[in-house]
């Protein structure tokens, strides 16, 4: 009995220290979107996420003017690897509680975890977004061997593709970066193909998206690069 008297303070502190204190998250990292409008908070659990594990990712939507959890928003999730998509982009998605957990598979490397918000309190708001960076094993050595696009588009050519979608430069200029591509071998055509002139009206919209969001780092380089292909593909852009 005098045992059990001994015992009975330690299990009451153990059961108590359970529920005040949950799983701790390896990451745990508060970042505002674009505009400052929410802040979002990202953890992970397990504490050390392994590649190709699932990993629970823990978002909570934090009012910045009051700090306290945001209810009613509209929210989209992507998790990216080296540019390419293992996550989403998920629908549209409305939590009325203003915190989730949602199942991810990280990999080694760089792991990109974007969070679009796009409406609070059942209004729609411009798009926002939140970004963090979780990495895994090394950068370097545990990259996956076949992301050559990634490392051989230049940089003037994102810009360019940034600054088309925004009407800064005209077709003609972005045209001249797409060629470049293709001489570089980075885009494959059909050696049948000969140069030609092409104007705004000949290139679907969504190609300007695209170049837009590839330009933000929103979608890879693959992506973007998948479009190019459907303009050569189908004679809007001919080299």
């Amino acid at each position: 009995m005098k045992k059990f008297i001994l015992l009975f303070p330690i299990v009451l502190f153990l059961i108590v220290s359970a529920s005040i204190f949950p799983s701790s998250y390896a990451f745990s990292q508060t970042n505002p979107t674009e505009k400052n409008t929410l802040n979002v908070k990202l953890e992970t659990d397990p504490e050390n996420p392994q590649p190709g594990d699932t990993t629970k990712l823990k978002i909570e939507f934090i009012n910045p003017q009051t700090g306290q959890i945001q209810q009613h928003v509209d929210y989209i999730v992507s998790v990216q690897n080296n540019a390419n998509y293992l996550f989403g982009p998920i629908p549209l998605t409305h939590t009325s509680q203003g915190s989730v957990s949602i199942p991810a598979t990280l990999e080694n490397g760089k792991n990109t975890i974007l969070i679009d918000i796009e409406g609070i309190l059942f209004q729609p708001i411009s798009k926002e977004i939140a970004s963090f960076e979780i990495i895994i094993g090394s950068q370097t050595g545990d990259e996956p061997k076949n992301l050559t696009s990634e490392q051989k588009i230049p940089d003037w050519i994102k810009t360019n593709a940034g600054w088309w979608a925004q009407n800064q430069i005209d077709d003609a200029t972005f045209v001249s970066g797409i060629q470049y591509l293709i001489k570089q071998g980075i885009i494959s055509v059909s050696p049948s193909s000969t140069t030609s002139e092409n104007t705004s009206k000949d290139i679907p919209k969504w190609i300007k998206n695209n170049a837009d969001w590839w330009s933000q780092g929103l979608i890879s380089n693959d992506d973007f690069l998948k479009g190019i292909t459907f303009l050569v593909d189908n004679g809007i852009i001919t080299v």
